[in-house]
């Protein structure tokens, strides 16, 4: 499954690749210009989902549905959501430090960060893991997000989006194949919450 056999399309440009590179390439160039949609708190949460989504779609093409697809989309759109509100408090503090970009007051870029487990788990509604292989997809995908502040303005920047992408797509193979990671680590010691929300991460 994470092998080279060319099942997904790079758009634009007339060949094909495996699912998590073609997430990668979409992922990066759907954000490189920076005309998506804006979360509040902000984040732009469909190149972190989308570009991984349609990848998977083509490894079984006879199985697709416009409601499958819909439902796994909106689900990892609202995680991130769900994730940005969770972690307002630490934006508000960075704020009041006059520093304009949320999660800057740590130096992380969000979309990389709540993209990341966004993705996938709209990978894992898609290839229809149950509930504890979800909670390990998470898992692993946790231990995937990343993105500097620090390379805002550069080209570095979409690739964010890109890596998120990816990120989301062989975390959710990788669960699929059986691989294990803590069903914890959005609010366990150490997990997803405490390192990216800090003591002001809404549980809730």
């Amino acid at each position: 499954d994470l092998g080279c056999k060319p099942t997904s399309p790079i758009y634009g440009y007339g060949f094909k690749t495996s699912p998590q590179d073609a997430a990668f390439a979409n992922g990066s160039a759907t954000h490189v210009l920076d005309f998506e949609p804006m979360f509040l708190p902000p984040t732009h949460a469909v190149s972190p989902v989308l570009p991984g989504l349609l990848a998977l779609a083509h490894l079984d093409q006879e199985n697709t549905s416009g409601e499958k697809f819909l439902i796994a989309f909106m689900a990892g759109i609202q995680f991130q959501a769900d994730l940005r509100k969770a972690t307002k408090q630490n934006d508000d503090s960075a704020n009041q430090e006059k520093k304009h970009f949320p999660f800057q007051k740590q130096g992380f870029h969000p979309p990389g960060t709540v993209g990341a487990l966004g993705s996938a788990l709209t990978a894992g509604l898609w290839l229809g893991l149950d509930e504890d292989e979800l909670s390990t997809v998470i898992g692993i995908a946790a231990s995937r997000s990343s993105g500097l502040a620090c390379n805002i303005g550069t080209m570095t920047k979409s690739s964010h989006c890109g890596h998120a992408s990816r990120a989301g797509v062989e975390s959710a193979l990788l669960a699929k194949r059986g691989f294990t990671a803590s069903v914890a680590a959005l609010e366990g010691a150490s997990g997803w919450g405490e390192v990216f929300g800090g003591d002001q991460f809404d549980l809730k």
